[in-house]
């Protein structure tokens, strides 16, 4: 089985892809996970897994993340696809964009495709909630901005999980820009919207480098104890938003 998720939303796409990396496990007990990505993947280690079945388990679980942004990998697994679609195994690909080649091979393998490109997400009665609305009340560290903002999510009928995650992409852009040289020819690679960087610049003054990391853990511990059943989504999520 091959799941190919991809798209411009790389916050979206991330959380599924973690998501369904769990659950695959949750599904296939005793199966071993291994994850490559563009820079510890390695050709003949990845066919030998591919290839492979679990010691106690019928399949291993292999995610992929971002290995098609290198040419030569994209076109190894390109010369390889059709045998990932007759493995045992399943293949969690994370990507960009993919052009029209890559997408087609993927299709001609049977993947199950999910394209992640929209911050928007549907309200119910079809108006739509902009996801942005809540990375920057956050990033302006408004504490009533932030909390009405959540409140219209959820009465769209959106997961408060959506909103956790789109500040954790926040805090991760203003750490990014506050630490990254942006003139650099590396930085520049990544593509970033210079809007978006810009933005995340003016909310760096709102916030010292160590209480943003300290958030981030605080919303990462909060997605993994909801995950366990031990605390509320959407309670912890919105004392988190209070506390801003």
């Amino acid at each position: 089985m091959i799941y190919l998720l991809y798209g411009k939303d790389g916050e979206s796409s991330l959380k599924r892809y973690l998501a369904l990396i769990e659950a695959t496990k949750k599904s296939l007990p005793g199966a071993v996970a291994v994850n490559f990505n563009s820079g510890n993947f390695d050709a003949d280690e990845f066919l030998q897994i591919a290839h492979g079945k679990g010691m106690f388990c019928q399949a291993n679980i292999i995610s992929c993340n971002g290995l098609l942004e290198k040419k030569d990998h994209a076109r190894f697994l390109s010369s390889k696809i059709m045998d990932l679609a007759n493995s045992p195994n399943v293949f969690i690909f994370r990507e960009g964009d993919l052009d029209d080649a890559a997408m087609v091979n993927f299709k001609n393998a049977g993947a199950k495709v999910e394209k992640f490109n929209e911050s928007f997400v549907a309200r119910k009665g079809g108006e739509l909630f902009n996801m942005f609305s809540i990375s920057d009340a956050f990033g302006a560290r408004d504490r009533k901005k932030l909390w009405v903002a959540y409140q219209k999510m959820l009465a769209a009928g959106i997961e408060g999980e959506e909103a956790l995650w789109k500040i954790i992409w926040q805090i991760k852009m203003i750490l990014f820009v506050t630490n990254a040289d942006l003139s650099s020819a590396a930085t520049k690679k990544l593509k970033f919207s210079p809007f978006v960087l810009d933005k995340s610049r003016s909310f760096s003054k709102n916030f010292k480098a160590d209480e943003l990391k300290g958030m981030y853990w605080k919303l990462l511990n909060i997605f993994h104890l909801a995950r366990r059943g031990e605390i509320d989504m959407e309670v912890a999520t919105e004392r988190f938003v209070m506390e801003v």
